[in-house]
């Protein structure tokens, strides 16, 4: 059966996040997993100040009875249609 997406779930938004730097560094955001920062394979783990170094998200999803919307927790944002 088709399963509609849950707002929590879109895109990862609750999820923490990481992003290249330059060569074997990787910027993380406070809160990523342990288990995956202690098997980076050799990759050196950088934690962020702060979510400003990292992308945003706000979506909306048109369904057969109406509309969903999400806006990342991480941002002064909303998700808005008309």
């Amino acid at each position: 059966p088709h399963r509609r997406p849950r707002p929590e779930s879109a895109g990862g938004l609750r999820r923490s996040r990481f992003r290249w730097v330059q060569g074997m560094q990787v910027c993380c955001e406070r809160g990523f997993p342990p288990a995956r920062s202690t098997s980076c394979g050799g990759h050196e783990l950088v934690i962020a100040d702060d979510y400003d170094q990292f992308g945003s998200c706000q979506a909306i999803w048109r369904l057969d009875d109406g509309y969903l919307a999400v806006s990342d927790p991480r941002r002064d944002g909303q998700a808005v249609g008309y």
